[in-house]
């Protein structure tokens, strides 16, 4: 692929000085800085099974996973604390479906 480019001034002396410094050409060393670049910040995935197969959850949430997306809601779906901290999500996550109409 063949790309154009404008830098500003500033940018362009910068590229410049470095492919001289490193004795390459200024299109070699942009090409290395643009797949640096790429590389270091992969693309988010593009479907949502994709985007759950590379998602770790963390541990404290675990618990509650699938909960904010129920559609069938009772006492039971959501967990019983362990803690102060589960506690008070617990409890946001069971107001969270009494605004909607379930009865927890």
């Amino acid at each position: 692929m063949t790309l154009m480019v404008s830098l500003a001034p500033r940018d362009e002396a910068l590229l410049r000085e470095r492919a001289q410094r490193e004795g390459k050409t200024e299109e070699e060393i942009a090409t290395e800085i643009l797949r640096e670049e790429l590389r270091a910040k992969p693309l988010p995935p593009t479907s949502p099974a994709a985007a759950n197969a590379s998602v770790e959850i963390p541990a404290f949430w675990q618990d509650y996973v699938g909960t904010f997306a129920s559609t069938a809601v009772d006492s039971a779906t959501i967990l019983p604390p362990r803690t102060p901290l589960k506690q008070a999500v617990s409890d946001i996550i069971a107001e969270k479906y009494r605004k909607q109409g379930f009865n927890v």
